[in-house]
């Protein structure tokens, strides 16, 4: 008899036992998919792209993708970056937007959209977008000269669409405004130290929207992205 409960409690034993067993192993991969819809995996999160609107390089990758085409070789430079594009390198320093007409740039665009005062400030909902940048002179090629009005800005609202496009205004380059304005001869190793000057409708001056300086010297459409410059302005979100 005493054999009998033996075995009986035995059995009870490993029953209880495969219960627990089955519990563990099928409840386990309930809660394991349970904590992965709740938990980032480290990889997941590493490699994980940036919604727009974010601060990752990626954002300003496809920004430029969606503006110029899927190209190879797109990248865009940070200000604290210097940019080659043929025979010169190029470096933003600054940008500011103001309403105020700074008296070391060469002339303002007389058109009937812009309202100024006597002296040249802004009266009306439109702003200055000065850039400071440096351009030197790395090689010198025949029949070729810099153009300045080949440097033209655009801006991408905080999706990353495309809102607004301008070429340069005006500069501080200490010269009448004639045809000619925008072009620059420099020698090999001379530097080009300017502002160059945009217009641009106050409702694009946003901290959350996205502007680019586009280089674009040979004034076609690019295949690649080495014959395309694309540098942050330091405003917004290229701060």
């Amino acid at each position: 008899m005493k054999q009998i409960k033996k075995i009986i409690l035995v059995l009870l034993l490993v029953v209880v036992c495969l219960v627990g067993i089955l519990q563990f192993v099928f409840g386990g991969v309930d809660m394991k998919g349970k904590n992965n819809v709740q938990k980032n995996n480290p990889s997941e999160v590493k490699n994980r792209k940036e919604p727009e609107g974010g601060e990752s390089d990626d954002v300003w990758q496809e920004m430029a993708k969606k503006y110029l085409g899927d190209i190879p070789d797109i990248h865009v430079y940070s200000p604290d970056e210097t940019m080659r594009q043929d025979d010169w390198s190029y470096e933003i320093k600054n940008a500011r937007v103001t309403k105020e007409k700074d008296p070391r740039w060469d002339s303002i665009p007389d058109y009937p959209e812009y309202e100024y005062d006597e002296d040249g400030n802004i009266l009306n909902s439109y702003s200055f977008l000065s850039v400071g940048i440096r351009v030197l002179c790395e090689e010198k090629s025949p029949n070729r000269e810099l153009c300045l009005n080949s440097m033209y800005m655009a801006v991408f609202d905080e999706t990353g669409e495309k809102v607004y496009t301008s070429e340069a205004a005006t500069a501080a380059l200490g010269k009448p405004f004639t045809k000619n304005y925008f072009y620059c001869s420099l020698e090999k190793g001379e530097l080009l130290d300017t502002e160059i000057v945009y217009m641009m409708p106050d409702k694009y001056v946003k901290n959350n929207y996205y502007y680019l300086m586009i280089v674009n010297n040979h004034g076609v459409t690019p295949e690649t992205g080495n014959e395309v410059g694309l540098m942050k302005i330091p405003i917004g979100e290229g701060k």
